[in-house]
């Protein structure tokens, strides 16, 4: 069978195949463009690396270009940090929209905890545990246990049997 061949530019040589019976499939490695130069990568939240795999897999030279790349990746600087109000917005529609039937198990794909109380915050703007108005740095993601268990499901389907 054929490859679908990337027509991304590859400005960071991520650009990586990978192998499952005849089919040949086209990733970007996020650690490797790290490598190459797009710093700050591996300290962005899961959603934000989602969203930067698919501006390095559809890199053009006009719609996506190296540099609005680089201004994602630079999500942590102060520049970056002012887009917290959008990307937690996209978070919210993601959550809604962007999972398959039964992927997440019924729930939200990412758990938000506030760091201040502990509390799962959902997708509120506001913590219903204290009542404080969320912003960047206030909370800390992690995969739902559902979600968990479909990245394991897939990593076992991917992986190379070894003998």
């Amino acid at each position: 069978m054929g490859s679908h061949v990337s027509k991304s530019l590859d400005s960071f040589n991520c650009r990586r195949t990978l192998n499952v019976g005849s089919t040949e499939y086209i990733y970007y490695n996020l650690i490797e463009a790290e490598k190459n130069g797009l710093t700050g990568i591996s300290q962005l939240p899961y959603s934000m690396k989602v969203l930067l795999e698919n501006l390095l897999r559809n890199e053009d030279g006009r719609s996506v270009t190296k540099e609005s790349i680089q201004a994602v990746a630079g999500w942590l600087t102060d520049k970056g940090k002012d887009l917290f109000d959008v990307m937690y917005a996209m978070r919210g529609w993601a959550e809604r929209w962007a999972y398959r039937d039964g992927e997440t198990g019924g729930g939200p794909a990412m758990r938000y905890i506030h760091r201040a109380c502990g509390t799962d915050v959902g997708t509120a703007v506001v913590c219903p545990g204290c009542g404080a108005l969320l912003g960047y740095g206030d909370l800390k993601g992690e995969a739902s246990p559902a979600l968990k268990a479909e990245q394991v499901r897939r990593d076992r389907h991917q992986s190379p049997s070894r003998g």
